[in-house]
């Protein structure tokens, strides 16, 4: 018995947060000079998350965008590729970059912010900042809340 205690010790210290299926819900538009978000875009819902346990933590957003990987330190998270995309017409293009940070408070339940950044290249973006009455480069910043609801998960990473 006295030889399990240290190990069961060493297990139940392990840092970072829980893997399984969290809980992300939206809760405040902080600001859009994109002018592409309305209270309306606040959304709910589980994704999955595995702790690497070498300080970094994979997640499947389960939105049908990219899986991601992010950074673990002193429980701060960082995830400078969350999402990236572009859109071409002509010799125009629209590129969006959405980072994601914030802190774990223990191991159940997390706060930060994603924010999100659209730039513009070629000569058509004035056109767009015309017809839409915003220019390029503009950001989208929202807060959110995450809580760990179990330990299930799709398949190991």
């Amino acid at each position: 018995m006295t030889r399990l205690l240290p190990l069961f010790l060493l297990v139940g210290c392990s840092k970072g947060p829980l893997s399984g299926t969290w809980l992300y819900a939206d809760s405040t538009i902080v600001s859009d000079s994109c002018q592409l978000l309305d209270d309306g875009d606040l959304l709910v819902g589980d994704f999955y998350l595995w702790n690497q346990g070498d300080g970094t933590m994979v997640i499947d957003p389960n939105d049908g965008s990219e899986i991601f990987t992010c950074t673990l330190e002193k429980g701060a998270f960082s995830c400078p590729d969350r999402l990236q995309d572009e859109q071409t017409q002509g010799q125009t293009t629209l590129s969006a970059v959405v980072a994601a940070e914030g802190a774990f408070d223990g191991r159940e339940d997390a706060a930060g912010s994603q924010l999100g950044t659209v730039t513009c290249d070629g000569p058509g973006c004035q056109a767009l900042e015309e017809a839409y009455g915003q220019s390029f480069p503009c950001t989208a910043e929202i807060e959110f809340t995450a809580t760990w609801t179990s330990p299930t998960l799709p398949e190991e990473q």
